[in-house]
C-alpha cells in the first residue's frame, strides 16, 4: 500500500544518459491521474554507469602514498566507494574524485598489502597484483564478476622514504609541504609555478597580459584582471596559501 517497486528489465537501460527519471501520471482503478499537471514528479536520478580503466603501473608496498584510478562515470568524494584486492579497507581513503579519476590515500602506518602478504623478506622481482573487486558512486554497490587490475604492489626501496606519485611531482618544486614555509626562498616569486603552499603563481609579473590589457592603447590579449590570478595546483581560490598541492611524500623532487 503506497509504494511502487519498479524492476528493471534485462537489458534495457531506465535512461539513454544519466539524467532524472520523472513519474508524469499513475493510473489507479482505471482512471489515470497526471502528476503535477503537465511536468511531473521526479522519482530518481540515473547515474552513469562507472567503468575503470586496467592498469600495469606499480605501487612500493608502503612508501607508494598516493594511487590513481582512472576511468569514467566518477560522482564525488562523498558518494564513492571502492574495494581493493588485496588491501585492508582501513588502510586507505578516498580523497578526491573527477568524472576520470579517483584519488586514493595510503593512511600513515598503513601498507598496500595485509601483512600475511608483505613482500619484505621477498626478492624484488615479486609482484602482487592490485584489483578493484567492487564499486559504489552513489546508486548502490557493483560487484565485479571479474575483478578488475589497476595495477601491481612490488617491495619497498631500500633508504627510500618518499615517492613522486602526485601529479605535480618533478617539476623542482616540492609540492607536498616539505618546502620552506617562507616567500624569501622564492627568487622569482610573482613567476614561481607550483608552491607547497597551494600552488600559488603569477602569469608574468602584476598579471602579466592581464594587467597590460588595461593600458589605454594596448592591444594585448589580457582577460582584463588588473593585478593576475593566483590559482590553486587543482583550480581551486586558496587566498591563505596554506594547502599543499600533494599528499606529505608524493612530491620530493
Amino acid at each position: 500500500k503506497n509504494k511502487v517497486v519498479l524492476y528493471l528489465k534485462n537489458n534495457r537501460k531506465w535512461r539513454k544518459e544519466p539524467g532524472f527519471i520523472i513519474a508524469r501520471s499513475v493510473k489507479v482503478g482505471g482512471q489515470e491521474y497526471a502528476l503535477a499537471g503537465s511536468e511531473g514528479i521526479r522519482i530518481a536520478i540515473v547515474l552513469a554507469d562507472p567503468v575503470i580503466t586496467p592498469s600495469k603501473e606499480t605501487l612500493h608496498e608502503t612508501q607508494s602514498k598516493l594511487l590513481i584510478i582512472s576511468g569514467l562515470g566518477f560522482t564525488n568524494v562523498a558518494d564513492v566507494k571502492i574495494t581493493l584486492r588485496p588491501t585492508p579497507s582501513s588502510a586507505y581513503k578516498i580523497i578526491g574524485v573527477l568524472e576520470d579519476a579517483i584519488r586514493v590515500q595510503l593512511l600513515p602506518d598503513r601498507d598496500w598489502l595485509p601483512s600475511f602478504m608483505t613482500l619484505k623478506d621477498e626478492d624484488d622481482s615479486k609482484k602482487v597484483l592490485l584489483q578493484v573487486a567492487s564499486i559504489d558512486t552513489g546508486a548502490g554497490e557493483i560487484p565485479f564478476d571479474t575483478p578488475i587490475a589497476i595495477g601491481y604492489i612490488i617491495k619497498d626501496r631500500e633508504g627510500v622514504i618518499c615517492d613522486d606519485s602526485c601529479e605535480f611531482a618533478f617539476d623542482g618544486v616540492c609540492d607536498d609541504g616539505s618546502e620552506p614555509n617562507d616567500e624569501y626562498y622564492y627568487q622569482n616569486y610573482f613567476n614561481y609555478m607550483d608552491d607547497d603552499m597551494g600552488g600559488f603563481y603569477y602569469e608574468g609579473e602584476y598579471g602579466g597580459d592581464a594587467y597590460n590589457d588595461q593600458i589605454e592603447g594596448n592591444d594585448g590579449e589580457g582577460d582584463g584582471v588588473m593585478y593576475g590570478v593566483a590559482y590553486d595546483d587543482y583550480y581551486m581560490e586558496n587566498e591563505d596559501y596554506m594547502v599543499s598541492a600533494c599528499v606529505e611524500g608524493t612530491d620530493c623532487t
